[in-house]
């Protein structure tokens, strides 16, 4: 080498880009994780409200149009939910609103009988539970994430991460 010339050799050059790549590699992953979290954590949320606007609904007395306060629930299935009223889930009921779980989630477990939550009419308590209530599970495919939600006899919702 020329004195005066400076510069960096080839086995410098490779060794930096072999650490820039370690380190990139590094961080995409635990962006994937932490995305991966957010989703399961935000899709349960989303759960969570909506078991507690169809609780609301059976205590406030909602009619939503019929003669008379009814009860509400939300009726689970692996890849979708329906907000529905009445003391049963009735798949024919045009009132019915389903909710599609993004493709990366899905129910995968629940305890509540028959897969339906059902708030009592102006008391929002579960129909039927035990005083330690239901739970669903929601898992992100792909990942290990999950979440469960419980409600408890009288109609508490709390969702674990």
């Amino acid at each position: 080498m020329l004195k005066g010339q400076g510069g960096f050799s080839l086995i410098e050059v490779l060794i930096v880009i072999g650490i820039s790549l370690v380190l990139f590699g590094a961080i995409t992953f635990n962006l994937f994780r932490v995305q991966s979290k957010s989703t399961i954590r935000a899709n349960s949320d989303t759960i969570a409200s909506d078991l507690r606007s169809q609780q609301t609904k059976a205590m406030t007395g909602a009619t939503e149009g019929r003669s008379s306060p009814d009860s509400y629930g939300v009726y689970f299935l692996q890849d979708r939910y329906v907000l529905f009223h009445g003391t049963s889930y009735d798949p024919n009921d045009s009132s019915n609103f389903v909710i599609n779980l993004p493709s990366n989630t899905q129910i995968t477990n629940t305890t509540f009988p028959n897969n339906t939550a059902i708030f009592s009419a102006l008391s929002g308590e579960v129909l039927g539970a035990p005083q330690s209530g239901y739970s669903v599970t929601i898992k992100t495919v792909n990942v290990n994430d999950q979440t469960t939600i419980t409600v408890n006899r009288l109609g508490v919702i709390i969702a674990k991460q």
